[in-house]
């Protein structure tokens, strides 16, 4: 079970004390091997009223360094920090506001908040839970901002004409992939009703299925480095636009793409390359659309890998050197023919594990490639490729 802060812990936290004390255990380890030891030094540095709280913030310190831009020095809970926004996000969430009233009506320890403040005109967090509003006023006060704060439930306004951003928690879903309004706390249809007629931003799982939320005039997915992070619900999008992708990277420029650009593209044989487009456009349904953009075509109108002569910049693609009818006796035999022996398997529209698959193949060979499984039509068929990063800006 994770620590459960209280206002004490949080006070404590944030006195020089508490500063010192965090600062003196920062050298440990924290590796499940050493918790014994790591919990008798922070006993003996702290005393017993305050280790659980030091021992914890130090755990999720460590593991909010990749995701939230100076949580080294942050409060969080448990629970916060799975939910937080990753910072590259959050900023994309606050530069779409710059200029703006913004009030975070869910703003729990500020992930999202700290970047709102940073580009709105105005900006309010407010949050029912104390402890978390206490942690916000640190974080805030960490990263050099200063919002208006205040204790309220989401569902009771406090502000009036900004804009509203929410974050609802997301009940246990015992591994469930698509959402539904109810699944959220608040629920995204309670939310819709009580800040009708107001611009209303919501940050929701990615596997929400958008014709729940029949208010949101846009939809947009997000992915930061290659991974599909979340969907974002508006309810007063572009003019023109009711899907967007939006693909951003931690280590440079980010690109979007929308329903109103063109998406004429047929499908025929493979061309040079095979492309895998990012999962946000393949989330919000913009395959069609990306292929459009980059003069490429589909190896099947229902699956979502695309194929050209020449891949899209700044894309990891998949210059294509073999190919063929699909089953395992003749993919042994392409990997034995090609000398592979290290290999990357990719499917889409066959019911086919690669982990199990490269268990069951044993490739012995000296070289490396990448195969491409998929239907095309009724066909299996595999593509034996080479993986190569594209040159250039991608976009």
């Amino acid at each position: 079970m994770p620590y459960a802060f209280s206002l004490d812990d949080v006070a404590f936290l944030r006195s020089r004390e508490g500063a010192r004390a965090l600062a003196d255990c920062g050298g440990l380890r924290l590796t499940p091997d050493g918790r014994l030891a790591d919990v008798a030094t922070v006993r003996r540095t702290v005393g017993e009223r305050y280790a659980a709280a030091v021992l914890e913030t130090l755990l999720l310190r460590s593991k909010a360094e990749p995701k939230v831009d100076g949580g080294s020095g942050w409060l969080f809970t448990e629970d916060a920090l799975q939910q937080a926004s990753a910072s590259p996000v959050a900023a994309h969430r606050a530069r779409g506001l710059a200029g703006r009233d913004v009030h975070d009506v869910t703003c729990s320890v500020g992930a999202d908040l700290v970047a709102l403040a940073t580009t709105a005109r105005r900006c309010v967090g407010s949050d029912l839970d104390s402890v978390r509003l206490a942690m916000a006023e640190h974080n805030c006060a960490v990263a050099g901002v200063a919002p208006a704060l205040v204790r309220a439930d989401a569902l009771r306004p406090v502000t009036r004409d900004a804009v509203i951003v929410a974050d609802p928690a997301r009940r246990d879903s015992a591994g469930r992939r698509r959402w539904r309004p109810e699944d959220f706390v608040p629920a995204l249809d309670d939310l819709a009703s009580v800040y009708a007629g107001r611009e209303l931003v919501v940050k929701c799982a990615p596997g929400l299925d958008p014709a729940a939320a029949p208010w949101a005039r846009e939809v947009e997915v997000i992915s930061l480095d290659g991974r599909v992070r979340e969907a974002a619900l508006r309810s007063a999008g572009q003019v023109g636009v009711s899907r967007r992708a939006t693909v951003l990277s931690s280590g440079g420029p980010g690109w979007s793409i929308t329903d109103a650009e063109p998406d004429e593209v047929g499908s025929g044989a493979a061309g040079e390359w095979i492309v895998d487009p990012d999962g946000a456009v393949v989330r919000a349904g913009l395959v069609r659309h990306y292929a459009a953009r980059h003069g490429l075509w589909q190896l099947d109108p229902r699956i979502a890998y695309l194929t050209g002569d020449t891949p899209p910049p700044g894309v990891r693609a998949f210059r294509v050197l073999d190919s063929g009818h699909y089953s395992e006796k003749a993919l042994r035999t392409l990997l034995r023919r090609h000398d592979v022996g290290r290999l990357e398997i990719l499917v889409r529209g066959l019911d086919v594990d690669p982990d199990a698959l490269r268990r069951r193949l044993k490739p012995k060979g000296g070289g490396e490639a990448s195969v491409v499984l998929t239907r095309i039509g009724r066909a299996p068929t595999a593509f034996l490729c080479r993986a190569e990063r594209v040159p250039g800006r991608p976009g």
